[in-house]
């Protein structure tokens, strides 16, 4: 009992710590949305994306691979595989680095990837912690980074908020966060100073491009809509579409802590072929994806209408993307059943292929209308993928 107690509870911390690391970004966005003018909060929602995409490259996918062999190599190599790692993102780096020197086009992008490049450390040595099941250690990093933002954002914007007090505030809360990863990490021998083998880099490297497809695609799927719509309308119209995906992000939010709290009971019956539970599981969730965003939707419309009478024409957007968003995650749940039965490639498949259609449909309908017609697309396309994962996932289970 007391073992089963312990172990909730590390379930526990490190779902809050998933939570915390990612709502505060999604509540500051609010704020900032408040007080800079609409041009700006669209400029700061581009650079959030391109974060994104610097972190894609920069991580090189490493803390998966790192969680994967964490059980297969022998302990003396796990600090090898770190190492390397680390190794890889800062020559990755340099590489990004001097591709935006020879074509002069530095400026405020040298900071995103130092944040991208402390963050992509920082995962790594996170992975070493979650294998190792320290949750306590996991929690506090992501506090601290949560904490040292927020007080380092309020710091930098005593007069007045900015895209640069945010930027200012991301490097010194990831800068310090990998800090005190780093720091843990060293006392578990997790780094230390040996010169790493060239195998060790060369199969870590390859290994994290393996996964880039499906890396790829998620950031596609999520963010690659920001630059079309940057290119399509201008900065204003993607400030009206960023602050309505905020609720969006909310209901991803939930629907990924459902799985946090529902994978297990779902591997175990996948496991023990009980149907019945399966879908008796899956359809309790996807009816709470269902409340949480007409929830969503009505505390959105009030906060929208009551709070941000600048942004009134994003009402109608803020309902497109929630009905997309509703469906995105939906799928979510079921690929759950891709993944127990090791059918990663096609999840990166279908990824793929839905966020590629999304960006194509959207751009040949949005270039001759407007930003409510280019957020339909995204709802045709989820609505198909969600389709073709509830049936494919079904056939799955009837297989079995």
């Amino acid at each position: 009992m007391a073992a089963h107690m312990f172990q909730n509870l590390r379930i526990l911390q490190f779902a809050f710590a998933e939570i915390s690391v990612k709502i505060i970004p999604v509540l500051t966005t609010f704020v900032m949305a408040k007080y800079l003018p609409i041009y700006e909060f669209g400029r700061l929602a581009l650079y959030v994306v391109t974060i994104e995409l610097f972190f894609v490259a920069i991580s090189n996918n490493a803390s998966a691979v790192y969680r994967v062999q964490y059980f297969k190599k022998p302990s003396r190599m796990r600090a090898q595989l770190a190492q390397s790692a680390i190794q890889n993102s800062l020559l990755i780096s340099l590489v990004i680095v001097a591709g935006l020197l020879i074509s002069e086009n530095t400026g405020i992008y040298l900071g995103l990837i130092v944040v991208a490049l402390f963050r992509a450390i920082t995962v790594v040595l996170l992975a070493n912690f979650q294998c190792q099941r320290i949750a306590s250690m996991y929690l506090w990093v992501n506090l601290a980074f949560v904490f040292i933002f927020v007080l380092s954002l309020w710091g930098f914007s005593v007069s007045g908020i900015s895209i640069l007090a945010w930027l200012k505030a991301m490097l010194v809360a990831s800068l310090l966060q990998m800090l005190l990863a780093g720091v843990s990490s060293a006392s578990r021998s997790v780094v230390h100073t040996k010169k790493v083998l060239p195998a060790v880099n060369k199969y870590m490297f390859l290994a994290g491009i393996s996964f880039m497809p499906q890396a790829i695609g998620w950031w596609a799927k999520s963010g690659a809509d920001r630059f079309q719509i940057e290119f399509l309308y201008g900065s204003s119209v993607l400030a009206l579409y960023s602050l309505s995906y905020q609720f969006a992000a909310l209901v991803i939010l939930a629907a990924n802590i459902l799985n946090l709290a529902y994978v297990p009971d779902l591997n175990h019956s996948l496991k023990l072929k009980d149907r019945t539970k399966v879908r008796s599981v899956l359809q309790q969730n996807l009816i709470l994806v269902g409340l949480i965003s007409l929830i969503a939707i009505m505390a959105g419309w009030v906060i929208l209408n009551n709070y941000y009478s600048e942004y009134e024409t994003a009402n109608i957007v803020f309902i497109e993307i929630l009905a997309s968003t509703t469906f995105f995650s939906a799928s979510l749940l079921y690929i759950n059943v891709y993944y127990f039965f090791l059918k990663q490639i096609k999840v990166a498949v279908v990824i793929a292929i839905s966020a590629l259609a999304q960006l194509l449909i959207a751009f040949l309908i949005g270039a001759s209308t407007n930003i409510y017609v280019y957020s339909l697309a995204a709802i045709f396309v989820n609505i198909l993928t969600f389709g073709y994962v509830y049936i494919d996932t079904r056939r799955l289970l009837n297989n079995d």
